[in-house]
Formats: C-alpha cells, sequence, structure tokens
C-alpha cells in the first residue's frame, strides 16, 4: 500500500525589523509522483533566493525546519544558513541532503518544511506568500532496508539489488535449478524462464517497480531456493 504525503518548505529568518528583506524557499527534489521506500536514503534538494528590495548580510540567518502536522519536529532536523557573504538582490543557493523515513507505518498526513521569519523573538517577513513549496510523493511502506543489495539463499545469489531492466542468477555451489519462477507479493506468477548456466542474466523489463519472489526449482519442480529482490526503474 502506498501512502501520499506531502513535502513543504519553509524558512526563518533573523532580520532587521525595518529592512525590506524577503527570501523565496523551493523544493526541487523529490519531485510530485516521485516513489520511494521507507528506510531509503534519498537526497532533498531545495534553493533558497532573495527576492526582497535588500540584501541579506552576515548579521542575517535562515533557519530550514522539517515538520509533519502536529508540530511535531522530526529530531536532529533543523538547517540553519548564514550567509558568508553579502546575499545580493535576486542571488540563490542550493543546499542537498540526505534523509530517510523511519517509520513503518504512517498514517496520511502532510510532511513539512516550514519557514518561520524572527527579528529579536518576533515574527518578521516581508513576504509571507513564498514560504512554502510543496511535493506530493508516494511513499510504500515495506522497507527497501530489509531486501539486501545481493541476496543469497542456499548458495544462489540474485543482483543487482535493486534491479532496473535485468538480474543476474549465480549458482555458488552447484545446485541443480532449472527454472526461475518470478512472482509478485501477492503471489501471482509473473515470469517463468528455463536457466541454461551457473550464471545467468534475466531481462524483466515487463515487471513494474515493487517487490518480488524467485523462486528457483529443480528439474522435478521442487523448490530449490527462494530470493527476494525489488525492481525500481
Amino acid at each position: 500500500m502506498k501512502k501520499i504525503f506531502t513535502l513543504s518548505v519553509g524558512f526563518c529568518l533573523a532580520i532587521s525589523a525595518f529592512a525590506q528583506k524577503d527570501v523565496e524557499i523551493k523544493l526541487l527534489s523529490p519531485k510530485t509522483g516521485d516513489e520511494i521506500y521507507v528506510m531509503e536514503t534519498i537526497q532533498l534538494t531545495y534553493s533558497i533566493k532573495n527576492v526582497g528590495v535588500d540584501a541579506l548580510t552576515a548579521a542575517d540567518s535562515v533557519f530550514v525546519n522539517m515538520k509533519m502536522s502536529g508540530d511535531y519536529v522530526f529530531g536532529g532536523f533543523s538547517h540553519r544558513h548564514v550567509p558568508h557573504n553579502t546575499m545580493a538582490v535576486g542571488d540563490s543557493v542550493f543546499y542537498t541532503f540526505s534523509f530517510a523515513f523511519t517509520e513503518k507505518e504512517i498514517d496520511d498526513f502532510p510532511f513539512c518544511f516550514e519557514l518561520e521569519t524572527s527579528s529579536n523573538g518576533q515574527p518578521f517577513d516581508s513576504q509571507a506568500s513564498n514560504n512554502e513549496s510543496c511535493a506530493m510523493i508516494n511513499v510504500d511502506e515495506r522497507s527497501a532496508a530489509s531486501v539486501d543489495e545481493n541476496v543469497q539463499n542456499n548458495g544462489l545469489k540474485i543482483y543487482p539489488n535493486p534491479a532496473t531492466s535485468s538480474i543476474i542468477i549465480e549458482n555458488l555451489k552447484g545446485n541443480t535449478a532449472q527454472k526461475a519462477i518470478i512472482t509478485d507479493m501477492l503471489g501471482a506468477v509473473k515470469m517463468e524462464v528455463d536457466l541454461t548456466g551457473a550464471t545467468q542474466q534475466l531481462a524483466i523489463d515487463g515487471l513494474s517497480n515493487g517487490v518480488y519472489f524467485c523462486r528457483l526449482t529443480d528439474d522435478l519442480n521442487n523448490t530449490v531456493s527462494t530470493i527476494k529482490f525489488s525492481v525500481t526503474k
């Protein structure tokens, strides 16, 4: 089951109460429609642009905090940006960092990167409408981290994992696997392929993104090994 989340971005400025300073923030990655797994490390990228009429200086600071509904702040997530030099009107800076959703099961609610403005403890921003940038992404509650990069089972190995267009099945102990049967998480058979050697490459172009099982059988149709892998295109 896929969960839908909102990623939004916000900032906090500590600036002179009378300065006409305005910062715009944009979420660049992930994009609307992107699919990720719980426990999968992804890259979040955002830009900050000075769209006001006054420059930002080293006396100004920008805070970026990621929250979700209920004002819960993700532990350890708070970015403070202080310009090393003057950030002139029209200048932009870009930031990228890693993040992974660690919850196994999450109800539908928005994740937020929220910008808050303050000067001497008082909220301040000349333009609040550009303090958020959002993306709707699909988060699969099945953990990609539970699928090893190279899965081995009973002397058989399958890689790469996750796979994109093909997988390689390698026979490490001379097992007599004759056929590979690929099923989805519900047990529906998606592919059946006869194996012809100790190492064989299988095209999986017809498989959609998701988690699958590759069941290897011998010439009597007995199961030799069952290996789990994922497809990410």
